[in-house]
Formats: C-alpha cells, structure tokens, sequence
C-alpha cells in the first residue's frame, strides 16, 4: 500500500472514530443537539432544585463582577456568542423581558462564551443590551452549571431568590415563554415569602407590628405610640389634644374631667370662691 493510500486510510479511520465518540459523548438527555425530544425547558421543584454556582468573571466594560451580589433577585442567566444566529435571533426578547420584568426584583445577566470581546461589544451595541454580560473567551463557566449543555449554544438559566436553578432552557427562548416562567417563580417566591404590601413597610423602616397596625386602619401616628408601649384609647386621647398624663389616668379608671384639675394641683370649684373673695377684700 502506497504512502498516499495510508494516509487516506488512517483520516478515514480517525474521523470515523472521532464521529463514534461525538455520538457516544452526546447521547445524553440533557444534550439539546442530539436530542431534540430534549428541547422543552426542564424545571426543578422547589424542594429540588440545585445550587447555583459561584458564577464571577470580569463584564464586557472589564469590571468584576460575582453572582452572588444578587442573592435575593431572580436572575436570568443567558449563555451566548456573537457567532451563534439563535443567540442573534434571542437578543432582543431578553432585552424586552429584563425591562418588563425589572420592577418584580428580576435581573438579566449575559455570559459571552468562545468569543472575541470586540465582537460581543458589538452585539450588545446592536440589540441595544443594557444589562451586564461576563467575558468568559475559554467557556468555562458554563461547565460548572448543571442541567445546561455547554457544548451547544444558546443556554438560559433561571435563578431563584435563594440561589437555586429552578428552570433551564437548553435552546433558544423567546420572550413570552420567558416573560411567562419568571413571572410564575416570582409569584410563587411572593407568596412563600410574604407579600409586597407587607415588606415594603419594613424596608422603610416601619417594624412588622406598626405596618400592620397601619394596614388594619390605624394611622401610622397611633401605631408608632402604640409600638412604644400606649394603649390605642391612650393614644387615641392623646391625639384628640389630651395630655399623655390625662390619657393615661383616664386609662386608669379616672375621668378627664376629675384628673387634670387633680393634675394642676387644686379644684376649679376651690380656685374660683378664692378669686372672688380676693377681688371682693380688695375692693373694700
């Protein structure tokens, strides 16, 4: 056998192995390009969703960046290259999600893979992307997410308020079936963890007790005295212009009437006879 004939022989057989262990390698049901049946977002319970990774990296504009800073958001979590058309074709309907949901607490965040950073700088400037977007040119951290397939392009990954993966789409995704499972998560976290009605309180400084107290009808006035150890009639008599003394006498059993003359030291049917009679002494 000639030299030529050889070699021929040996790339026929390199290359055949090479397409026996990419089939091998890809029979995998997490594998969205061997398995299309695959494709539909998988889900994780609450109870049974991982941990996210501790995903830093250093942003298109070279600044730090660490996962972990979000911890209490949703995060959307979108793996892509410039070089990728489903990526291409995704862009714009993550953009229009991270502004339609940005004001339930969910963020958007872009891992660039296998690119150049010029390029990726170009694909936002293009698709109008405002939020931030690792550099990751080796693709390394999408190895360490589990469910996503790293090997194909685009991945999403949603993030739950705790840290968890709760859902990964191992294919392109458009807005609405986005839109659609972020505003579930975040329902379902609303719901596990308090409504917004009652943490907004809190976050403006109100405790538990005052913000409840206003919700159920008192004014935030009563509701702070009462926190402060009053009772609501004290309260409430002190805010109808009693004295807090009279309020709480009152509280104790005392009539208004019978306890702020006490307080002022002397009967009003003893100061009066004594007014007359000085002005009657005088006069004479």
């Amino acid at each position: 056998m000639s030299t030529r004939r050889r070699v021929v022989a040996g790339t026929i057989v390199a290359a055949s192995m090479m397409v026996a262990w990419y089939l091998r390698e890809t029979d995998d049901p997490q594998d969205s390009a061997a398995r299309p049946s695959a494709t539909a977002p998988l889900s994780f319970p609450p109870d049974g969703r991982p941990a996210v990774p501790d995903l830093t990296g250093r942003l298109l504009d070279d600044s730090a960046f660490r996962l972990a800073d979000w911890r209490g958001s949703i995060v959307v979590v979108n793996f892509w290259a410039s070089w990728c058309p489903p990526c291409n074709d995704e862009a714009a309907d993550l953009q229009a999600v991270a502004v339609a949901t940005g004001t339930l607490g969910v963020r958007v965040l872009g891992v660039n893979v296998n690119d150049d950073r010029d390029a990726a700088r170009r694909f936002v400037a293009t698709y109008g992307v405002t939020y931030p977007n690792v550099f990751d040119p080796s693709g390394e951290i999408p190895l360490a997410f589990p469910a996503i397939s790293p090997r194909t392009l685009p991945n999403t990954v949603i993030v739950d308020r705790t840290g968890k993966v709760a859902m990964v789409a191992r294919r392109k995704i458009g807005r609405d079936e986005l839109e659609s499972a972020v505003r579930t998560l975040a329902a379902e976290q609303a719901e596990a963890g308090g409504s917004p009605a009652t943490a907004e309180p809190a976050e403006a400084g109100e405790t538990p007790a005052t913000a409840e107290r206003a919700t159920a009808g008192a004014s935030p006035a009563a509701a702070e005295r009462a926190e402060a150890g009053e009772t609501p009639a004290t309260a409430e008599r002190a805010t109808a212009g009693a004295s807090p003394a009279a309020a709480e006498r009152a509280e104790a059993g005392g009539s208004p009437a019978a306890t702020e003359p006490a307080a002022a030291g002397t009967s009003q049917a003893a100061t009066e006879p004594a007014a007359a009679g000085a002005s009657k002494a005088r006069t004479r």
